[in-house]
């Protein structure tokens, strides 16, 4: 499904995979077939979202190196490569001084799998 632009504030996504291999793969167009670019999109890149297919993002890099637009895969098989990144203060939590939300749910699963139904 394509999710187009419709106005107002455009999301954004920071690059979170790609790091073992100098960034991730950038295609010209949508479709994995389509010619690749030469430069890859550097890891901490920060992304303005342009258009959303499944898991296909085209975007337009506002920070870090690499193409300045094109398209990437936000996920492969059960790893994340792309990021939403919501408000400032979401952004706080999520760096390195502040605790990482995602121990919480890691804590909640190691607890639920003691619980008898």
């Amino acid at each position: 499904m394509l999710t187009a632009y419709q106005g107002g504030p455009r999301q954004r996504w920071e690059v979170v995979g790609g790091e073992d291999r100098g960034g991730l793969l950038v295609r010209e167009g949508c479709e994995l077939g389509s010619a690749r670019c030469m430069e890859r999109l550097s890891t901490g890149a920060l992304l303005e979202e342009l258009h959303l297919d499944g898991e296909r993002l085209h975007y337009r890099r506002l920070s870090g190196s690499g193409p300045e637009s094109g398209w990437i895969s936000i996920r492969l098989e059960h790893k994340d490569l792309a990021r939403r990144v919501g408000s400032e203060n979401e952004a706080k939590q999520n760096s390195p001084e502040a605790p990482d939300a995602s121990d919480d749910a890691d804590m909640l699963e190691d607890v639920e799998e003691f619980v008898v139904p």
